[in-house]
């Protein structure tokens, strides 16, 4: 429920912010302002609620306390550090090219405000609408059939961005991305 929540939010916020800066167009650099100046006093806003919440003092087992060099030394024989690798090296990958994707599509590929958020919001659809199934999926398969999926589309996806202009590709990529799983698993 959180996240079917959090999802619509990221949609019309999303397009919302799409409709802004497609608005003031002629002052870009107001319009990036303006959802700068909007997202801080939404951040300011979130602190508060969460300064309400009261949470009990956790405290450390001694089995827990272990540094991160003894962590490290473990990934030939433990699967969480193996897996912890894996989405860094994930992770790592992604934030370095996810900047280029929106100076790719704004700047070389001449695509409006409006166009390039709802490529975005698209994803967001996408992945709103099919996380229930890679869910079903992971539960049936296994996680790790799902982290194979996910991982060779997200290896290939920063390639795909390139073979053609038209925002229908990259429409239709981000919906791939986000919805693959009825490619690969027939429906129960």
């Amino acid at each position: 429920r959180r996240n079917r929540t959090t999802g619509i939010w990221v949609t019309v916020t999303g397009l919302t912010a799409g409709v802004l800066l497609q608005g003031m167009s002629a002052t870009p650099l107001l319009g990036f302002g303006l959802l700068c100046v909007i997202a801080a006093v939404s951040r300011f806003w979130s602190c508060r609620f969460l300064a309400q919440l009261s949470e009990e003092p956790w405290h450390e087992p001694e089995e827990a306390r272990f540094s991160f060099w003894e962590f490290i030394s473990q990934i030939r024989t433990n699967n969480f550090v193996r897996f912890t690798f894996c989405l860094t090296i994930l992770s790592f990958g992604a934030n370095m090219s996810a900047p280029y994707l929106t100076v790719y599509m704004l700047k070389k590929l001449h695509y409006s405000y409006m166009t390039y958020s709802a490529i975005i919001v698209i994803a967001s659809v996408a992945a709103f609408l099919t996380v229930t199934r890679w869910g079903k999926i992971a539960d049936r398969f296994g996680n790790w059939v799902v982290l194979r999926l996910t991982l060779l589309g997200v290896s290939v996806f920063p390639f795909l961005w390139t073979m053609f202009r038209h925002p229908a590709w990259l429409f239709m990529i981000f919906l791939i991305a986000a919805s693959a799983s009825f490619l690969y698993c027939p429906t129960e």
